[in-house]
């Protein structure tokens, strides 16, 4: 299973599991983090900060934990000289071809290549090294754009930006400095000699985009081998950046190729691939089906805000032929979920439904019916993006699981689409499109401009810029198909042939103005209208018909932009109002009377009966100053003490005030305990109902803004908490209490999302009453709460996982079968390798520098034992480097299992070759005891001294002989088992692999979503 590992601002390192789940971290690091880098196939990790310093992490997957390593190299002990500052780590590149090699890259051009294992610099240059010759080498300054460029004498010491390997052995550096230019360095050439004080042509090679003075930084620099012959000669250099300042923002990609060395170096082809946008990162995949990841690569790249857009494998190999002038290659856009652009968003509203509802219910079942049929879609589809996202969320597809949260949006077409929001990965519930086959009526397909949904009912009520409303039944056709259409001059009823799960019960074309509001009141029976123009429009959603039709009610021609209906218990004294058949009737005064509340963008407050659209007050209620409104909220006042939104923050206990539910009878028994909040442009202002209802103009609070606000929305902390949420037209977000309008905090949609607030962005913003926000902007949709201890929005649990926990577990069976034939190693080629290197007598050099003949075990023991020590406090280590090379010995091996020999014609061999043997020894002896074969044919005189000293001598040099013979028997022996022990292995290889194909078949044919 892989991680992630990332740094926050914060200098915090994490680890991240596949699963969407932090699971280690290591808190502020010393200095500032500028650089990081691990290490392919372990849990190390190279961390490089503005001190100028190198250290090692390790990350514990036992304890889940980060560990710093002993291992830590400042910059003066990597160059061995004394620098006037020190300068930034501003890249790590671990070489591909040796695990204990890595390359670091300074700010200030420093380059160094380290050996961690022998703790010294293999190769170290700076710019100022470079010294290009007229004539030396034709090309060793090449200029990619139009005109030519002479050579330079000296080169002056400049800033390092970015660097990749520009070769699959790691021998050739691309960097990219922030005057322009690029830089080739040949590696393997300059670490073979001693420094030098000027490097020639033939090691470098200098490349520039455009031939202007001033030229922008080179930022990113990858590089993409190609073909199987000459990878380490050639291939793709992506670069953004070096170009003239104020030219188009673009992806350069030059083709390059030298045969020899780096004098050789021309340029193939340069094109340049169009940005979607502006340029905020790129990545290289290699290709699907790939086995040499070098060789085939995908391109991604992502643009601000939100856009990502990828370059096939195909795509690519065709950049290097194509001719000057011809169209460049278009890259696939991402297929997003949620359509933002085609067609874009006109309105978007959020809802909570309430807890165990039967709409909750509908939609949970809908929306799983979708998923069903959206991967069989996917599952049939011959145009497939290259990634498919990991695998969804158990919880998405739990049978207990309820919608709790809606995402609702009209587009510019006309049409409407519902999503459930509950999880942070969104899924589709309806489609709502804008034209209606069933009913002949134009203007169906105009721009949604208001909508609003009634959770109790699962009424959704749409309007457009005609002046069109539709009105939905979302929990299905159960009373029917028939969908009433009413008119100004004509009620018709239409039966609806469409079978869905949503029914289109009624379309109203009574008007011409664009609908600006929409309010669903009492339970979705009666439906609010405010127009464009100015007009009050209110309906009965159950008899089609309209209960009252008003004509500008505040300001002439005045839009209105917020309407609520509260059902309010009159104050004691009749309020003054020179209409009389506007004044509530007793029965109303014993009951209750439902108001409707309206605010116009100049800022003008009505009060309306619900029922018969009359008036409360002859004046309406407006500030003295000209303001320019953009929404109202209505206010119930509570008994307890006034808490803030923040969690830590504590006000005065004066007020406090919870929401009351839209058209709810069991409100308070005063006007006095209701407060109105109006939102403008530059000022805030707080009234009591009683001010409004009597149209005078008095505020209880009031708060005069310094920046324009373009948006405000109001929120509950619990049942006794109340805030208020501004959003400025510069992008500032503020959080304020209520009533006192006290600033509690503040932010910016820059700070949180990365964003500037676009034009058009407030009109698409909407927020519910727990603190969600909803907001995009045209390319990218995000959510954010207010509130920092709600948990709604982050379930990690529910996102898509890139782990795929079944094949893993098939995995793991599958090497738990094989696992029992070899002990704590992989039945890999290189164990057999370096055993055969130990018979023949050869050096094995005990390092990590071919990783490949390694076991990824003694890959991560090698590089563990390397980083367990500080390299400069550590004389043994030092000692070990210097050590001759080790040979491989036979009597080192260990084998586990030994095989007895009990049969008797092992036996009976046995006892032959020993008769035979004895019989040599016999000979032998005979030859030592008279020293020599010719002595032993002509015995001579001895004296007894003579005889006793050979006799000694003979009787030494026969033990030894022994010893020889049974230490020959026994690795005879200990060749047969391990010849035995190979077989095994073998087989056990060939096992596994079988094993592995029949995985392999079994879920290749299956989809993320059948697993």
């Amino acid at each position: 299973m892989g991680y992630l590992v990332s740094v926050s601002n914060e200098n915090d390192i994490q680890v991240w599991n596949l699963e969407h789940r932090c699971v280690a971290y290591y808190m502020q690091w010393e200095s500032n983090v500028t650089s990081f880098s691990v290490i392919q196939g372990s849990s190390f990790m190279y961390v490089g900060d503005e001190a100028g310093v190198v250290s090692v992490l390790k990350y514990d997957a036992e304890e889940e934990e980060i560990v710093k390593t002993p291992y830590n190299v400042p910059i003066t002990s990597m160059a061995g000289i004394t620098l006037p500052t020190t300068p930034t780590v501003v890249g790590i590149l671990p070489q591909p071809t040796s695990a204990n090699r890595v390359l670091i890259a300074y700010e200030s051009g420093l380059i160094i290549l380290w050996d961690t294992r022998e703790d010294n610099n293999v190769f170290i240059r700076n710019s100022t090294d470079i010294q290009l010759k007229d004539g030396e080498g034709s090309n060793s300054s090449i200029v990619v754009g139009d005109n030519d460029l002479s050579s330079e004498t000296h080169q002056e010491e400049k800033e390092i930006c970015s660097l990749c390997w520009a070769s699959a052995d790691g021998s050739i550096l691309a960097v990219g400095y922030i005057d322009g230019d690029i830089l080739l360095w040949n590696i393997s050439s300059l670490s073979t000699r001693k420094r030098q004080q000027h490097v020639s042509s033939a090691d470098v090679a200098k490349l520039q985009l455009s031939s202007a003075e001033r030229r922008l930084p080179v930022i990113v620099l990858h590089w993409r081998a190609c073909g199987n012959v000459n990878r380490n000669h050639g291939g793709q250099l992506f670069i953004y950046g070096g170009d003239e300042i104020g030219s188009e923002e673009v992806l350069t990609v030059l083709s390059l190729e030298w045969s020899s060395g780096l004098d050789s170096l021309r340029c193939i082809s340069r094109t340049d691939l169009k940005l979607h946008g502006s340029f905020a990162d790129m990545i290289l995949l290699p290709a699907l089906g790939s086995v040499d990841k070098r060789n085939g690569a995908s391109l991604f790249v992502l643009t601000n805000p939100g856009q990502l857009h990828t370059y096939d494998d195909s795509s690519l190999s065709m950049l290097s032929s194509l001719k000057e002038g011809a169209p460049t290659i278009c890259g696939e856009p991402f297929p997003g979920l949620i359509p933002l652009i085609d067609p874009s968003i006109s309105v978007a509203k959020i809802f909570s439904l309430p807890k165990g509802g039967k709409l909750s219910e509908v939609f949970a079942k809908v929306a799983q019916t979708r998923k069903t049929e959206q991967a069989s879609l996917l599952q049939k589809s011959v145009r497939k993006w290259p990634l498919t996202g990991g695998v969804p969320s158990p919880l998405s597809f739990d049978g207990t699981f309820r919608v709790e949260r809606v995402y609702i949006l009209g587009y510019q077409d006309g049409s409407v689409r519902v999503w459930d929001a509950t999880l942070p990965s969104l899924s589709l519930i309806f489609v709502i499109g804008g034209e209606m086959p069933d009913v002949k009526i134009s203007d169906t397909t105009a721009p949604v401009s208001a909508l609003d949904l009634c959770c109790t009912s699962g009424t959704l009520a749409i309007g457009n810029q005609s002046g069109l409303i539709r009105v939905y039944n979302l929990l299905g056709s159960s009373g029917g198909n028939s969908c009433h259409f009413v008119s100004e001059t004509t009620t018709e009823v239409h039966i609806m042939k469409s079978e869905k799960d949503y029914q289109c019960v009624a379309l109203f074309s009574l008007l011409k103005s664009p609908i600006r509001v929409l309010q669903l009141l009492c339970s979705g029976g009666q439906l609010a209208i405010g127009c464009e123009d100015g007009q009050v429009l209110m309906l009965n959603a159950h008899s089609f018909t309209v209960m009252f039709h008003r004509d500008h009610v505040g300001s002439s021609n005045a839009a209105v932009v917020s309407m609520e209906m509260k059902c309010l218990y009159p104050i004691s004294s009749a309020v003054n109002n020179s209409d009389p058949t506007s004044k509530p009737l007793e029965q109303d005064m014993a009951e209750g009377l439902n108001y409707l509340f309206l605010a116009d963008r100049d800022a003008h407050i009505i009060a309306l009966n619900a029922a018969t659209g009359d008036m409360i007050s002859s004046r309406p209620l407006h500030p003295k100053n000209k303001s320019t409104a953009i929404s109202m909220h209505i206010l119930v006042q509570g008994k307890s003490s006034k808490q803030s939104p923040g969690e830590d923050i504590v006000t005065d206990g004066e007020h406090h005030i919870p929401v009351a539910d839209d058209g709810a009878s069991c409100a308070p028994k005063s006007t006095l305990d209701s407060l109105l909040l109006l939102c403008c442009e530059k000022a805030l202002r707080v009234y009591s109902l009683e001010s409004v209802l009597e149209g005078e103009s008095k505020w209880i609070h009031k708060v005069d803004l310094e920046k324009p606000c373009c948006w405000s929305a109001t929120f509950m902390k619990d049942e006794n908490t109340i805030g208020v949420v501004l959003l400025y037209q510069t992008g500032l977000l503020e959080i304020r209490s209520f009533p006192g309008l006290e600033l509690i905090a503040g932010s910016s949609l820059l700070s949180i999302l990365r964003w500037n607030l676009n034009a058009n962005m407030a009109k698409t913003i909407c927020s519910d009453d727990n603190g969600h926000i909803a907001l995009n902007n045209s390319s990218e949709l995000a959510f954010i709460s207010i509130l920092s201890g709600e948990n709604d929005f982050r379930i990690p649990d529910s996102l898509a996982c890139l782990h795929d926990k079944v094949l893993a577990v098939a995995a793991d069976a599958a090497m738990n079968m094989a696992s029992y034939q070899v002990k704590k190693q992989d039945p890999s080629p290189g164990i057999i390798g370096n055993i055969m290197k130990g018979f023949k007598g050869g050096p094995v050099r005990n390092t990590v520098d071919n990783n490949k003949d390694l076991s990824r075990a003694t890959f991560v023991e090698e590089l563990g034992h390397i980083f367990s020590k500080n390299p400069f406090h550590d004389s043994s280590k030092r000692a070990m480097c210097q050590q001759d090379d080790v040979e491989l010995s036979i009597d080192d091996i260990e084998i586990d299992d030994i095989v007895p020999i009990s049969s008797s014609s092992t036996a009976s061999s046995t006892l032959g070759s020993t008769s035979k043997q004895n019989r040599t020894d016999e000979e032998f002896e005979r030859e030592k005891l008279l020293g020599g074969k010719a002595a032993a044919e002509k015995p001579r005189m001895r004296r007894p001294e003579e005889i006793i000293a050979q006799y000694r001598k003979a009787g030494d040099a026969s033990g030894a002989a022994k010893q020889a013979r049974d230490k020959l028997v026994e690795r005879q022996e200990k060749l047969e088992r391990l010849d035995r022990r190979t077989a095994e292995l073998e087989s056990g290889a060939q096992n596994f692999k079988s094993m592995a194909d029949e995985l392999v078949k079994t879920l290749e044919g299956r989809k993320w979503w059948q697993i």
